[in-house]
């Protein structure tokens, strides 16, 4: 049923590899000493100052991690593999759930060691939006750049990253008369307007790669007469 043991025929790349895999992890925690529910309660309430005071230490375990055996790594390479398609859970006899598991194990993985840069850019990318966005013909350019674009495929492993909107939602829909939707304005909406209204929660990817998209939808929505 795994599409990754379908792909490699590899037993360790199996539902049944990936759980005798993560076993043996946790009987080697265990004996270590190392509670691995309080490593994972450490890193979910880790914030931005936690994670600044704790780089230095994962650095230097990401560093050193090729001079000092960690069985770790074996089981990191394992769970790469998997696609979380949860056809394990669902489809196969053992009814393993590989995903679950995996995302607990990357989540104390990753309190010992660095994720790749990949990771943190992806994942501050819906901050630096909004910032990016009053630069978006200069971030277009450069995007377009074979050299940036060889940088981005072979160190970061990101292909086709896609172009920055020229056109401004936040712009548009302030010339148009769009109410943004905040608790206050909300608030004062009479019991008819409530009715007559709908709110879109588009997210920040949307808004800054396809502004088009949600233009359109706004524009579709007042032609309905709805506000």
């Amino acid at each position: 049923m795994c599409p990754s043991w379908k792909a490699t025929r590899d037993r360790v790349h199996s539902p049944k590899g990936r759980a005798s895999l993560i076993r043996e992890w946790l009987r080697l925690q265990s004996q270590a000493g190392i509670d691995v529910v309080e490593e994972s309660r450490k890193t979910k309430a880790e914030r931005s100052w936690g994670f600044i005071k704790h780089f230095p230490k994962r650095a230097m375990n990401t560093l050193s991690k090729r001079q000092h055996h960690d069985y770790s790594h074996q089981v990191y390479d394992a769970m790469a593999g998997c696609l979380a398609c949860k056809s394990c859970a669902g489809q196969c006899p053992i009814k393993v759930n590989v995903p679950q598991f995996r995302s607990q194990f990357l989540e104390v993985y990753h309190g010992r060691y660095l994720r790749p840069v990949r990771d943190y850019l992806i994942g501050g990318t819906e901050l630096m939006l909004p910032t990016l966005a009053k630069v978006a013909p200069l971030y277009n350019a450069l995007l377009s750049q074979r050299w940036v674009d060889g940088l981005m495929r072979n160190g970061l492993g990101i292909s086709d990253s896609p172009h920055l909107s020229r056109a401004s939602v936040k712009k548009q829909l302030r010339a148009w008369g769009v109410a943004e939707a905040t608790p206050t304005s909300l608030a004062l909406l009479t019991e008819q307007q409530r009715a007559n209204s709908v709110i879109i929660v588009q997210d920040a990817f949307t808004s800054h790669f396809e502004a088009k998209l949600v233009m359109d939808v706004v524009e579709l929505l007042s032609r309905l007469n709805l506000r």
